[in-house]
C-alpha cells in the first residue's frame, strides 16, 4: 500500500476511534443522571426517606439555616458512601443536588470536616466590606466639601471621575486616619459608587435654574402664617379653600371675621412679566423643502409691572374719578401699570428705587378708589424678590454696622428697646457702632467678635422684624396691610 494511503487509512481510524469513546461518554452520562436521590434503595431496607429523618435528628445541635445546609450536606454524603455504596465525587454531586448546592463545596466541606473535625462556617453575609462610606462622618463632610469646592470652578477644568480617583488615591487617603477595612487606593468605579453614596450625580449645566422648595421647613413655617392672615382676613374658610392643607388650618385657627369688614376689604395683588420682541411662534406653513431662520438672540425686551384687584380686574381709575382727582393733584394717574424698555442702551434695569415710584402711584389710585375715611380696608401683596424686599437707607440693619463708631456705616433711624427709643446716631451726626448699641441695651459684648456682635443685636425685636421700603410707606404712612406670599408659591 502506497505511503499516502496507509497515512490516509490510519487518520481515518483515530477519527472512527475518538467518536466511539465520545459515544460512550455520553452513554455514561446519561445513565448517571438518571440516579437520583429519590430512587436509591439498598434490598429495600433503607431508602432516602429514612437518610433525611437521621439527617433531622443529627442537625439539631446546629445554630443557623446556613450552618444547617452545611451539615446536612456532609451527613448526606457520608451516609451516600457508607449505604449506598456510592463513589465520593458521586455522593457529592447527589448530596449537593437535595440542599441546591455544588458538589464542589460539599467536597471542600466534608475535607474541612474530616481534617479538624468541625464544619466550615458559613461566610455568608459576613465578609468585611472594604471602605463603607457612610460609616466615617468625618470621612464624608471632607469629601463631600471637596467635590463642592472642585466640581464646577470657573478658569479650571470641571471635576472628572478620573480626577476625584486621583485626589482620593494620592492626596486623601494617604494622610487620612481612617477605620478598619478602608482601602489605600481606590478604582475609578469604587470613586463612582462613592459620590452616587453621597448624593452626587452627573449634571448638565443649564441657562436657567428651578429648586423646589415648597416643603422646606421654613417655607412650610411661613406658609402657615400666611394662611392665618388670610384667614384672618375672611377670604378663605372650608367652601372655598384651594387645598387639603387651607381646610385644616381653617379647622385648626377657628377664626371668624366680621362679615361687614370682609364687605369693605379689597385685596391688591402685584406682578410683573416680560416680553421680548423675537417671541413669535415656532411654527408656519411654508412650501417643502424652504426653511427660515429664527434670530440668535431674543431681541429687545419690555417689562410690564401691574396691580390688579378683584373687584374691578386692573388697578385704575375710571375716566370720571379722574377727572376729578386731576383738579387736587396733577401727578395722579389713571393706571398704576409700568412699562419699562430695559436694556444698558435703553430705559436701563428695574431696581427698588424704579419700582418705589410705581407704588407710590398705585396707593393714590387706591386711596381715591377705597378711601380709609369710607371704612375700606387695602391689603396688598407681593411675592418675595430682593426688589420688593430691598430696605430703605435707614432700614436697622446689623450687616451694614460697624463694631465700633464712626467709619462707613449707614446712619439708621431710631430703634426700640424695652419701650423706649433708642437713637443710633450720637449727637456729634457720627453713627454708633455695635458695640455701643449693645452695651446701651445691657449686653456684655466682652469677647464678642463682630459675627456674635450682629447675631445677638439681629434677635431683638426692633432689628428682626425691621419692615422693607415698601412695607413702611403702606403701612406706616398710608395705614393699609402689606403681605408677602410664601416663596416658591408664584
Amino acid at each position: 500500500m502506497p505511503p499516502k494511503s496507509r497515512a490516509k487509512r490510519a487518520k481515518m481510524d483515530n477519527l472512527e476511534m475518538a467518536r466511539e469513546k465520545k459515544r460512550r461518554l455520553e452513554e455514561s452520562s446519561r445513565e448517571s443522571s438518571e440516579v437520583t436521590a429519590e430512587s436509591l434503595e439498598v434490598d429495600g431496607e433503607f431508602n432516602i426517606s429514612e437518610l433525611l429523618t437521621m439527617s433531622e435528628s443529627a442537625l439539631e445541635a446546629l445554630d443557623t439555616d446556613d450552618d444547617k445546609r452545611i451539615g446536612l450536606g456532609v451527613f448526606l454524603t457520608f451516609q451516600l458512601e457508607k449505604h449506598f455504596q456510592l463513589g465520593s465525587t458521586k455522593a457529592a454531586e447527589l448530596a449537593g443536588m437535595m440542599i441546591n448546592r455544588s458538589d464542589r463545596s460539599v467536597r471542600a466541606w466534608k475535607t474541612k470536616f474530616l481534617e479538624t473535625g468541625e464544619l466550615p462556617d458559613c461566610k455568608q453575609g459576613k465578609y468585611q466590606r472594604s471602605g463603607v462610606l457612610w460609616s466615617d462622618e468625618s470621612f464624608n463632610k471632607k469629601v463631600t466639601k471637596y467635590v463642592r469646592n472642585n466640581n464646577n470652578v470657573k478658569g479650571k477644568p470641571n471635576l472628572t471621575i478620573y480626577s476625584f480617583c486621583t485626589w482620593i488615591n494620592d492626596d486623601f487617603l494617604p494622610n487620612e486616619t481612617l477605620q478598619p477595612g478602608f482601602p489605600r487606593r481606590i478604582s475609578t468605579e469604587t470613586a463612582r459608587k462613592w459620590l452616587h453614596q453621597l448624593g452626587f450625580e452627573v449634571l448638565k449645566k443649564k441657562k436657567g435654574t428651578f429648586v423646589d422648595g415648597h416643603e422646606r421647613e421654613d417655607v412650610v413655617e411661613y406658609r402657615q402664617k400666611f394662611l392665618r392672615k388670610m384667614i384672618g382676613l375672611g377670604f378663605l374658610n372650608q367652601s372655598n379653600a384651594p387645598t387639603e392643607e387651607a381646610k385644616q388650618a381653617l379647622c385648626q385657627f377657628n377664626l371668624n371675621p366680621q362679615p361687614s369688614l370682609v364687605e369693605k376689604t379689597v385685596i391688591i395683588f402685584h406682578d410683573e412679566s416680560t416680553f421680548q420682541c423675537n417671541d413669535d411662534e415656532t411654527t408656519f406653513w411654508g412650501e417643502k423643502g424652504t426653511a427660515v431662520m429664527r434670530p440668535k438672540s431674543r431681541g429687545s425686551g419690555i417689562m410690564v409691572s401691574d396691580f390688579i384687584e378683584e373687584r374691578n380686574g386692573y388697578l385704575s381709575l375710571s375716566r370720571e374719578e379722574y377727572d376729578i382727582a386731576k383738579v387736587s393733584d396733577s401727578n395722579v394717574r389713571m393706571y398704576a401699570r409700568q412699562f419699562l424698555e430695559y436694556g444698558e442702551s435703553r430705559e436701563g434695569y428695574w431696581t427698588s428705587d424704579k419700582f418705589v415710584e410705581q407704588v407710590a402711584r398705585a396707593v393714590k389710585i387706591a386711596n381715591i378708589k377705597y378711601p380709609k375715611s369710607n371704612g375700606w380696608r387695602v391689603v396688598w401683596i407681593f411675592d418675595h424678590s430682593s426688589c420688593h424686599a430691598a430696605m430703605a437707607d435707614d432700614s436697622l440693619d446689623v450687616n451694614q454696622m460697624n463694631v465700633k463708631p464712626g467709619g462707613k456705616q449707614r446712619k439708621m433711624r431710631d430703634g426700640v428697646f424695652d419701650g423706649k427709643i433708642q437713637k443710633m446716631i450720637m449727637s456729634n451726626g457720627v453713627a454708633k457702632g455695635l458695640k455701643m448699641v449693645l452695651e446701651e441695651r445691657g449686653v456684655n459684648t466682652t469677647g464678642m467678635n463682630a459675627d456674635k456682635m450682629r447675631e445677638v443685636l439681629g434677635n431683638f425685636s426692633d432689628f428682626k422684624n425691621e419692615k422693607s421700603r415698601i412695607e413702611r410707606i403702606l403701612t406706616e404712612k398710608h395705614g393699609h396691610i402689606v403681605y408677602m406670599l410664601p416663596k416658591y408659591h408664584c
